[in-house]
């Protein structure tokens, strides 16, 4: 695998990790902003946010599951890997997918339509595309066997062999997709609310640069699916086979280096995010925490495509394993920062232009 295949192969997946844990954990955060803006303090405001937010779900849905495809062709390719057999069929595995594809898009695509309906209706849809989604992460996490159980043949897929060593790693894996949604969403909402402006009822009680209620929001979503992960990380890790796991923590890749590094801006994330609560008039905290978590995304998605080729290497793999590089990591950590700048502009640029008009 050159260099350039793996920045492509990394970034994919990267653009559909993100879109997918939108989705993910999108709609569970959509339903209690339902909630919120039905029943709790500041109604007008939470359904204001549901709205966008299921004006949203659409696109970002149709865009994971586009990426999702490109990420599946090329691994097929690079790796000669299929969905491993579901209930002993292949092709029975690929109609449950796409009939769980189609059931959540249609009720994302009801949700988006009658979004003004906090009855249960919105309450009944929402159910139904989260049933989907686990089902769907559940489905993946079953066939991958984790990060690890990309063959390097279909037909050691149909022996089950490679789920037979892999197996302890579904669990963990499972409860971090789920997370990592939760924690994901949050970050967007974060990232939303530090770049427009407060709304006129919380300027009149406590002016603020940005809107720091969706700020808070959103923060308590991000550590909400990210403390979790303190546990379900380290039981993820232990339950790697043993020669990958020793590759990450040798000290002397350059996998290993940004692994601790992870770790590091992981729990500095942690502290920055919990103290905006506290003081959130400071963007520099929030930033910094968010800043701190994206770095740590990208970095795991880079552990992630590693420890798959190391897995394919020590069991002998057909595709040819190059160890990461520092031009990988720095394409991939600049291509999704000038990503995160241009998403940036244009909400900062679609907001002063509804502001003049």
């Amino acid at each position: 695998m050159d260099t350039f295949t793996q920045i492509f192969l990394t970034t994919s997946f990267l653009i559909h990790g993100v879109l997918k844990s939108l989705v993910i954990g999108g709609i569970p955060i959509l339903m209690m902003t339902y909630y919120r803006g039905a029943s709790g303090d500041g109604n007008a405001y939470y359904l204001r946010l549901a709205k966008g937010m299921s004006k949203l779900a659409p696109m970002t849905f149709a865009l994971a599951v586009m990426f999702g495809f490109v990420v599946w062709v090329s691994v097929r390719i690079q790796y000669n890997w299929t969905l491993s057999p579901l209930l002993g069929s292949i092709a029975l595995g690929w109609i449950v997918l796409v009939t769980l594809l189609l059931i959540g898009f249609w009720g994302i695509m009801n949700m988006s339509r009658t979004y003004h309906d906090a009855s249960g209706n919105q309450w009944a849809m929402g159910s139904l595309v989260i049933v989907c989604m686990v089902a769907i992460t559940a489905l993946f996490v079953t066939s991958h066997v984790g990060t690890l159980a990309l063959s390097s043949s279909a037909e050691s897929l149909l022996t089950g062999t490679t789920k037979d060593l892999n197996e302890p790693t579904i669990w963990p894996r499972f409860f971090h997709s789920i997370l990592s949604g939760i924690a994901v969403t949050g970050i967007a909402l974060t990232i939303y609310g530090s770049l427009r402006p407060q709304c006129r009822e919380d300027h009149d009680a406590d002016p603020a640069p940005y809107d720091t209620r969706l700020v808070r929001y959103g923060v308590g979503w991000v550590l909400g699916g990210t403390v979790p992960q303190v546990v379900v990380g380290p039981w993820f890790m232990l339950m790697l086979p043993s020669d990958v796991r020793f590759h990450l923590v040798d000290g002397t890749t350059v996998v290993s280096l940004i692994f601790f590094v992870s770790l590091t801006l992981t729990l500095l994330s942690l502290v920055l995010l919990n103290s905006s609560l506290m003081v959130p008039h400071k963007r520099g905290l929030v930033w910094g925490g968010i800043g701190s978590l994206l770095l740590t995304i990208v970095f795991m998605v880079l552990v992630r495509e590693e420890v798959r080729k190391v897995w394919m290497s020590i069991n002998g793999g057909r595709a040819e394993f190059v160890e990461l590089s520092w031009l990988v990591v720095i394409s991939v950590v600049g291509i999704m920062g000038v990503g995160l700048y241009l998403g940036g502009r244009y909400v900062t640029l679609s907001r002063n232009s509804a502001v003049t008009s």
